[in-house]
C-alpha cells in the first residue's frame, strides 16, 4: 500500500490528466451522428477535426507553463509541461491515425510525395511532435545533451505549422462553405497565442516581464543587460 500511495502522492497530476483527457476523446466520439465515427472527412466528421484542435489546445497549455512560473512563480505548472504535452502528440497522434486509416496509407494506395499543401505542413509537425515525444524522458535529456534543448525549441514550430494546416483546411474545399470559417476563426486565435507565447520566450522580453511581474517569487540571479545579439543566440541555441 505504501507503494501505491508513494505512487499516487508522486503521479497525481500525471492521472488526473490523463483522465480528463480519455472523458475528452469519449465525449467527443459519443456526440457524432456519423454512420461511420471512423471516417476522418471534416465535412461529415466532425471528430476528425476535434482531434486536430484538442492537441492544438493542449500544446498551447503545455507552452503557457512556463511564462506562467516566469511570471508568477507557480512552480507546480512546470510539472504539468511534460502531461499536458505528451496529450497533445496522443491528440494528434489520433488525428493522423483516421487520416492513414481512411487514406489507404497503410496499404501504400498514397504517397506523401503526390499530396503537397497544407497536408505537408501538418505531417511535419507531427514529426516534430513525434521526436520530442520519444526524447521526453531523462536519459535522453542527458544523452543528447544541449541539442535536447535545441530539439525542443522546435515546438514552436510545430504548433504554428499545425495551426496552419488547419487553416489551409477550414478555408480550402468543401470545408469553406460548410463550417470552415467558423473553425478558421478559433485557429486564427490559437495562431496569435501561440505567437504571444512564442515572443515572450525572447530573453530580454522574458527578463523584462519578470521584473515588472507583481507577484513574490523565488529571488532569481537576473543575467547582466542583454545585447540583441546576446538574446538572439540565447534563444536560438545558447545556454539560458
Amino acid at each position: 500500500m505504501s507503494t501505491l500511495s508513494n505512487f499516487l502522492k508522486k503521479h497525481w497530476h500525471n492521472i488526473a490528466l490523463a483522465i480528463v483527457a480519455y472523458v475528452i476523446l469519449h465525449m467527443e466520439y459519443n456526440y457524432i451522428c456519423c454512420p461511420n465515427k471512423l471516417q476522418p472527412i471534416a465535412v461529415t466528421n466532425p471528430f476528425f477535426v476535434a482531434t486536430s484542435k484538442w492537441g492544438i489546445r493542449f500544446l498551447l497549455l503545455s507552452l503557457l507553463m512556463t511564462p506562467l512560473y516566469n511570471f508568477t512563480g507557480w512552480s507546480f505548472g512546470l510539472k504539468l509541461r511534460k502531461p499536458l504535452g505528451l496529450i497533445a502528440f496522443f491528440f494528434v497522434s489520433a488525428h493522423v491515425f483516421l487520416f492513414i486509416y481512411d487514406n489507404g496509407y497503410f496499404a501504400g494506395e498514397y504517397g506523401w510525395a503526390n499530396r503537397l499543401g497544407g497536408r505537408d505542413f501538418g505531417a511535419i509537425s507531427f514529426v516534430i511532435l513525434a521526436l520530442m515525444a520519444l526524447t521526453s524522458f531523462k536519459f535522453m535529456m542527458k544523452r543528447m545533451g544541449r541539442w535536447w534543448k535545441r530539439l525542443h525549441r522546435l515546438v514552436y514550430g510545430a504548433g504554428i505549422l499545425a495551426i496552419v494546416h488547419g487553416l489551409l483546411a477550414a478555408t480550402t474545399g468543401k470545408r469553406a462553405g460548410m463550417g470552415g470559417q467558423e473553425s478558421a476563426q478559433e485557429l486564427r486565435l490559437y495562431l496569435a497565442m501561440m505567437t504571444i507565447l512564442l515572443v515572450v520566450r525572447i530573453p530580454i522580453i522574458n527578463h523584462t516581464l519578470q521584473r515588472l511581474s507583481p507577484f513574490k517569487r523565488r529571488k532569481r540571479k537576473l543575467k547582466p543587460k542583454y545585447s540583441l545579439s546576446t538574446a538572439m543566440s540565447s534563444f536560438f541555441g545558447g545556454k539560458s
